[in-house]
């Protein structure tokens, strides 16, 4: 998209990193940024089974490994100058559109308090996709578990 682009082939794109960066850098200064961050926001995160939780051999493994999430986490966000260039050949990425693009992301290694609101959200979809009942707001919340990530 980012010779596209640059070609004038197209007239915009709705793309993600580092792609976003490149069409940027492709069109030399001549664009417009069009972004509301509240009208998209991706999430990644950690699913697993309640045989796992119920189990506490497995659950201490999974608390251990969310533990080491977070020290992870915590120095992407302190420590980005000294890790990105390590970083960005394993992305395939230049190590210039990576400290661009850094800023964007947060890496808080916690759960959002506005997960609980994005399931609610998206379930009546989800639901008739799956062709079946949306599940209550309740029945959400249980899907949310905060015990391996409490101190």
């Amino acid at each position: 998209m980012p010779a596209a682009l640059a070609k004038r082939d197209v007239d915009a794109v709705s793309i993600w990193e580092p792609h976003a960066q490149n069409s940027l850098e492709a069109l030399a200064g001549d664009f417009v940024i069009l972004e509301d961050p509240a009208a998209y926001t991706e999430r990644f995160n950690l699913n697993t089974r309640t045989d796992v939780l119920s189990d506490p051999t497995k659950r201490a493994a999974l608390g251990s490994f969310i533990e080491e999430i977070a020290r992870a986490s915590a120095r992407l966000r302190t420590e980005s100058s000294e890790i990105i260039p390590s970083l960005a050949p394993k992305v395939n990425t230049p190590v210039r559109t990576v400290m661009a693009v850094w800023p964007q992301f947060k890496f808080p290694a916690a759960i959002s308090e506005g997960l609980q609101a994005s399931l609610e959200e998206v379930e009546p979809w989800v639901a008739a996709t799956q062709k079946r009942q949306p599940r209550t707001n309740k029945d959400l919340s249980v899907l949310i578990d905060r015990s391996l990530t409490a101190k």
